[in-house]
């Protein structure tokens, strides 16, 4: 998923709703739907990422990321 904790962390923060990725859900769909159920998280996210001196992978990167964790095959993504 990440070379460390720290980007392990920063995808984490940057997609939320990862699991909801796999499942076939677009990111501004997401996004959409984050920013209406916590508002305050882009501001958090913002500052987390800030703090921890990175920039995460865009949407497409992090699927395959998570896809790969681990040797796994990813069975959620729909074909």
């Amino acid at each position: 998923m990440a070379a460390d904790l720290v980007e392990a962390l920063a995808l984490i923060a940057a997609y939320p709703y990862r699991c909801d990725l796999l499942g076939g859900h677009s990111a501004e769909e997401l996004e959409e739907e984050l920013r209406h159920d916590h508002p305050d998280h882009p501001a958090a996210r913002t500052e987390l990422l800030s703090l921890l001196g990175v920039v995460p992978p865009a949407v497409e990167e992090a699927v395959t990321r998570l896809c790969r964790a681990g040797d796994r095959p990813c069975l959620w993504i729909r074909l």
